[in-house]
C-alpha cells in the first residue's frame, strides 16, 4: 500500500511509514467491513465504527511490534467518540463521520487538541477506555476481532 496520493495531514510526517501504512490498512479493512455489515448503520463516514477501528489499529500496531498506543474514549466537538493516542498524537481513523471532515480518511493532531477531550483523569488510561468502549453494544470489537486480524498479512 502506497502512502502517496492519500489524504495529506500536517502531522503525518512525524509518524513512521510503518505506522502510516497501518493507519491506511486499518481504514481500508474497516471500510470493507462497514460495506458488508448490516448490524452497524449509524450513518456516513464510518459513523458507529470509531471504537472498532481504534482498537483494530492498536492490535495491528502491537502485531507489528509497535507498543505504547492507547485507546481513548471521550468527546470530539462534544460528541462521544474513540481515537488512538500514540507518541503525543491523536490518531483518529473515523474522523470522516463528522461534519466538515467527510473527505478525510484520518486526522492526526497533537494530544491536547481542543476538539478532543477524554473521560478519564489519566488520558492514557487504556484499560478503562476499553472497558467503557465495550459497553457500546453497537461497537463490539470482539465480534469482528478474529476476522479482521486474519487480514493482517494480506
Amino acid at each position: 500500500m502506497e502512502l502517496q496520493n492519500q489524504t495529506k495531514d500536517v502531522y503525518a510526517p512525524y509518524l513512521s511509514n510503518d505506522i502510516m501504512l497501518l493507519i491506511l490498512k486499518a481504514r481500508k479493512d474497516i471500510e470493507r467491513l462497514a460495506s458488508l455489515n448490516e448490524d452497524i448503520t449509524c450513518g456516513p463516514g464510518l459513523a458507529g465504527y470509531c471504537g472498532i477501528i481504534s482498537r483494530y489499529l492498536i492490535d495491528l500496531m502491537e502485531l507489528s511490534g509497535i507498543s505504547g498506543a492507547s485507546l481513548c474514549c471521550g468527546r470530539f466537538n462534544k460528541l462521544t467518540h474513540c481515537w488512538v493516542e500514540y507518541g503525543g498524537f491523536c490518531l483518529d481513523l473515523s474522523i470522516s463521520q463528522f461534519l466538515g471532515f467527510a473527505k478525510k480518511k484520518y486526522k492526526i493532531c497533537r494530544v491536547g487538541d481542543c476538539f478532543y477531550s477524554t473521560y478519564y483523569e489519566n488520558e492514557l488510561d487504556h484499560r478503562s477506555a476499553i472497558e467503557y468502549q465495550k459497553t457500546w453494544g453497537i461497537q463490539a470489537y470482539e465480534t469482528y476481532q478474529d476476522k479482521l486480524l486474519k487480514t493482517f498479512n494480506s
